[in-house]
């Protein structure tokens, strides 16, 4: 779950900010979900003697997913409608 989790953190963090640098996504995460640079550091590395804490993981999973939703919201708006089988150009 650690390594999962890290991965998701991780690449939201670049498709968030992706001109920034990681030492800066971490501590703009920490600040984000109100935790140490520290503590969002273990998460970021998935160490193996890290414990993750059910709210943390919430508040991962959350912010994670408020990013996916909005990235669907914006492919389905710029989808283009499809043509008809055998419709002229």
């Amino acid at each position: 779950m650690n390594a999962a989790l890290a991965t998701d953190l991780r690449d939201y963090a670049v498709r968030r900010w992706p001109s920034m640098n990681h030492e800066w996504r971490k501590a703009r995460l920490a600040n984000i979900l109100g935790m140490r640079l520290r503590r969002l550091r273990s998460y970021w590395d998935a160490e193996e003697t890290m414990s993750p804490r059910l709210d943390e993981v919430e508040a991962i999973e959350a912010l994670i997913g408020q990013c996916r939703s909005s990235q669907r919201r914006r492919d389905r708006s710029y989808r283009s409608p499809h043509r008809e089988e055998g419709g002229r150009a």
